[in-house]
Formats: structure tokens, C-alpha cells, sequence
């Protein structure tokens, strides 16, 4: 995001709509600047998701940590949200604290996980909906597998992991929690070990393929938990 743009959260609302500002949006009547719904930010949420770990360097617009919405200019140079400032003529602008609590996650994660900073980048075969997308991010023997449900409805995911991470506790550094793999007693048809991965209803991880059920718009980060927090 930047000063030359609409809001980050308000590209959400108006997708697939060129950006207008205040002076232009008599030629572009379909261009919304009401408030961004729980869902906008719901989504919001997976967009910083994928900025905090993708090739890259990050770039925050000042207010977007705290939701501010609307077109370009002047609406993108509005003063800041401030918590201290609160309350404002007009009662639906406050900060969102929720996500601003998701904002220093996301950044922690990426501080985090040196794979998310110079580690190199490949795609993953999640599944064959089109609104599944998936990769992962390598450095030094390390991996960050990232795993995103880009539609309204949940899904089941599976992926496969590299064989260094199997047996080993994975770790959801934007819901942090933590997933144990383990090897079951019980085997499959051809007699194998099959692996589990157990926490909560999440699902399964058999010969390195792991099952995932994910909520709508819902973002995953799993990694094995680094030696040393910086």
C-alpha cells in the first residue's frame, strides 16, 4: 500500500473496480467508501497473511494496521486513527484492535521464521480448487509452508511436506498452535506407518501429505518452532 492508492482493505470492497478519489468518483459511481464489513477484514487478514510471507519486502500504509478505508486522494492521507483520540465525530471510526493484534502477529512471524526474509520461494499442489493456493519458503534446511482458502466456504487441503519436518511438532504461528507428528500403530492397506497430525480437528499427515481443514478466507503458517527467538 502507498499514498498513491486507495486503502489496502478498500481494494477488498471494490474488487476488480479501478481506484477513484474523492474529486473522481462521480466517474466511477460503483466505487464504494462505506466502512469495510467483518468479512472485508476478514480477508484483509489473509492479504497481510501473504505479504508477511512472501518474496518481498513488506510495505504498510500508516493506518492500515488499524483498518482505515476509503479511496485516494486526500482519503488515503487522512490523519491517523488514535486510539487516544477516541471518540471521533463520526462513531464508526475507531481503531480495529483486533486487527491490529493480527498486524504485530503477522510481522512477529515473519521476524521469526528467517525462511519468510531470504528464504526461497516454491509453489505447492494444495488441490485442484482453484481457490486454494499454497507454497512454501526454504533457508538453511529450514521450511515455511504457507496455505491460503481464498473462497467463503471451508475446505479440506492436502499438501505434501518435506520429509526433514515429518515426526517433528509443527507450529501455527497465526493461530499459535501447535501440531505434533507422530507415527500411529496402525498401518494403512500397503502396510506402512501412517503419520498423524493431531490437534484439535485439523486432520491427518500420511507419507509426508498433510490434511488441513481451513475456514473461509482462513490463512495458515506452519513451521517447526526456530532454535532461538530473535
Amino acid at each position: 500500500d502507498s499514498h498513491l492508492t486507495d486503502r489496502f482493505v478498500s481494494r477488498i470492497v471494490n474488487l476488480n473496480l479501478p481506484f477513484g478519489s474523492e474529486d473522481t468518483l462521480q466517474n466511477n459511481p460503483h466505487y464504494s467508501v462505506a466502512k469495510p464489513t467483518p468479512e472485508d477484514y476478514q480477508r484483509f487478514q489473509q492479504v497481510v497473511a501473504f505479504q508477511m510471507s512472501f518474496v518481498g519486502s513488506p510495505m504498510i500504509w500508516y493506518g492500515d494496521e488499524v483498518g482505515m478505508w476509503g479511496a485516494s486522494d486526500p482519503s488515503d492521507r487522512q490523519p491517523m486513527i488514535w486510539k487516544s483520540m477516541e471518540p471521533y465525530d463520526d462513531p464508526q471510526v475507531r481503531p480495529n484492535e483486533s486487527l491490529l493484534t493480527f498486524y504485530r502477529r503477522a510481522i512477529a512471524m515473519r521476524r521469526q521464521l528467517p525462511p519468510l526474509q531470504t528464504g526461497a520461494y516454491g509453489e505447492l499442489v494444495a488441490s485442484r480448487r482453484k481457490d486454494v493456493f499454497a507454497f512454501y519458503r526454504s533457508l538453511a534446511g529450514a521450511h515455511v509452508y504457507v496455505v491460503l482458502n481464498r473462497s467463503a466456504a471451508a475446505c479440506k487441503v492436502k499438501l505434501k511436506i518435506f520429509r526433514t519436518d515429518a515426526g517433528h511438532h509443527l507450529f501455527n504461528y497465526l493461530s499459535r498452535r501447535e501440531f505434533k507428528l507422530h507415527v500411529q500403530r496402525r498401518s494403512d492397506l500397503q502396510g506402512r506407518p501412517r503419520l498423524i497430525l493431531r490437534a484439535g480437528r485439523r486432520g491427518i499427515l500420511a507419507h509426508r501429505v498433510i490434511q488441513l481443514e481451513l475456514r473461509p478466507w482462513q490463512a495458515v503458517v506452519l513451521a517447526r518452532r526456530p532454535t532461538a527467538q530473535p
